[in-house]
């Protein structure tokens, strides 16, 4: 049997709604499996998570660096999803994939989630720099400017090459591919940043309202680029609350 695209981290024993999260560059599932024991009302709220090829549960598969690919996968399982209330919510690459996968849902005339959250995501037209294809110093250097890397990996030579494939990977899927530009999500559509990064601060998050066919908001938190990690709490009781 093929490992999930979605894996269920939390299962409420009545659901009312499906939290669905999208991981960074060179995250997994597993990124968001402290989300379980924070869940505001883990009796309703239910828990999933993308898994990329190429980690964990799927280490045995190669990585893909194509967004439809990945569209594709996720679309495969969240069929299976749709009919009950459900929240799309990505982080750096997962806010694009997040996107991606709202415009999808709605081009096939599916249930579109009750709300779709983009965090710390540079919105459609932005400029990239094209990173994945330098070598290995600066482009590790490129990585650590994110600062979401662990310190036990940045340290440790020979598992920072054993971990190289996966971050050049990710940042290929998240640099080659153009976020549809033109297109709006006719769900209500959030903004997640941290007020100090350097990557996604409040001028790139507040963008994104030209992409809200529905409500727009954006909210702001301390922290730079992988706020996210001290912000859990809060994060996860501002998409039930929106939801």
């Amino acid at each position: 049997m093929a490992a999930s695209w979605l894996p269920s981290l939390h299962e409420a024993p009545d659901e009312a709604l499906r939290i669905i999260c999208f991981h960074y560059v060179g995250g997994a599932a597993s990124a968001f499996r402290p989300w379980r024991k924070i869940i505001p009302d883990p009796g309703r709220v239910s828990l999933s998570a993308l898994q990329l090829p190429g980690r964990e549960t799927r280490h045995g598969e190669p990585f893909v660096v194509a967004m439809p690919e990945v569209v594709d996968g996720v679309l495969s399982e969240l069929r299976g999803v749709v009919g009950r209330p459900y929240v799309l919510f990505g982080h750096s690459l997962g806010g694009a994939i997040a996107y991606e996968v709202a415009l999808r849902l709605q081009a096939e005339r599916l249930a579109p989630p009750r709300l779709l959250a983009v965090s710390a995501t540079r919105p459609p037209g932005a400029p990239r720099n094209v990173t994945y294809t330098l070598g290995d110093d600066a482009f590790l250097e490129s990585i650590k400017g994110y600062g979401g890397t662990p310190d036990q990996v940045l340290l440790d030579r020979e598992l920072l090459m054993w971990f190289m494939p996966r971050l050049r990977a990710d940042t290929r899927l998240l640099e080659e591919h153009q976020l549809s530009s033109a297109a709006r999500v006719a769900c209500p559509l959030l903004s997640l940043y941290g007020r100090a990064d350097p990557v996604c601060g409040a001028g790139e998050a507040t963008s994104w309202r030209r992409h809200a066919g529905g409500t727009f908001e954006a909210f702001g938190f301390e922290g730079a680029h992988f706020y996210l990690k001290t912000h859990e709490a809060q994060i996860l009781r501002l998409l039930t609350a929106k939801a």
